[in-house]
């Protein structure tokens, strides 16, 4: 009789502790909390904690929420991979720029097989570490883009010959222009966009000279006009030579 009210009272100490050490355990904390919203901010700490993602798929039903867990996951644990599970586009985002940012190495693009995070990854790489030959390993329309951070970054319009197309080039000139000046103008082969190119560097110098160096008259016009308009300077309105655009221009300061 003593030996079994022994064992009851050994299994009854043991039973407790088990308790106890389950209810300290926070996910089985998370179950005592009554409002989801609270119950399922719970379960996102201990998967953060944990760096267990299975509590976001299994125990959170908010697809906000569920998303809000992969990030806290995937960053605490640096998984780029567990970034592309995400649903919502800017989170996804956001979690991928905070590993890759947080790395900065750019072997931790290669560990997704989610095309627009390993993508995106490479840009952001290669955007701050000013290589080009990581652009090369992007597979979407981020290529261009890249590439033109890239040339304008290390201010180097030589970066662009490494797109396909001329229009791409010459696209990757433009937006270097903003560091490089004119001389990224020159070596643009559409007019149309050269053209676009001395204006907008005219106006951010505030360098009428750069607008009488256009050519095309319709051009160098729109130049002076859109200058004196930013300026607010009429005197810039008299290089225009067409009448009718030059009183518009003078109306407009």
């Amino acid at each position: 009789m003593r030996g079994r009210i022994a064992i009851l009272l050994i299994v009854g100490i043991l039973l407790g502790l088990y308790l106890t050490t389950i209810y300290l355990d926070s996910s089985i904390n998370c179950i005592f909390v009554n409002n989801q919203d609270s119950k399922e901010l719970c379960y996102i700490d201990k998967a953060k904690k944990s760096q267990d993602p299975s509590a976001c798929y299994n125990l959170i039903i908010n697809e906000g929420n569920r998303d809000n867990c992969l990030l806290e996951v995937a960053t605490e644990s640096s998984n780029l991979a567990l970034c592309s599970e995400i649903i919502n586009i800017e989170t996804k985002n956001g979690c991928a720029i905070q590993i890759i940012l947080d790395q900065d190495n750019p072997e931790i693009c290669s560990e997704t097989n989610a095309t627009d995070i390993r993508d995106t990854c490479f840009w952001w790489i290669a955007k701050f570490t000013k290589n080009a030959t990581l652009c090369e390993n992007i597979e979407s329309s981020l290529k261009f883009h890249c590439f033109s951070e890239v040339s304008k970054e290390k201010q180097d319009v030589g970066v662009c010959e490494h797109l396909d197309t001329t229009h791409e080039r010459d696209m990757c000139y433009l937006i270097s222009s903003e560091t490089l000046g004119v001389g990224a103008c020159v070596t643009i082969y559409s007019n149309d966009i050269k053209y676009e190119c001395y204006i907008n560097i005219a106006k951010s110098k505030k360098d009428p000279n750069i607008c009488g160096s256009i050519e095309l008259i319709t051009k160098r016009d729109r130049c002076f006009a859109e200058l004196a308009i930013q300026e607010q300077d009429s005197s810039l309105c008299e290089n225009i030579e067409d009448f009718d655009y030059k009183q518009e221009c003078i109306g407009g300061t």
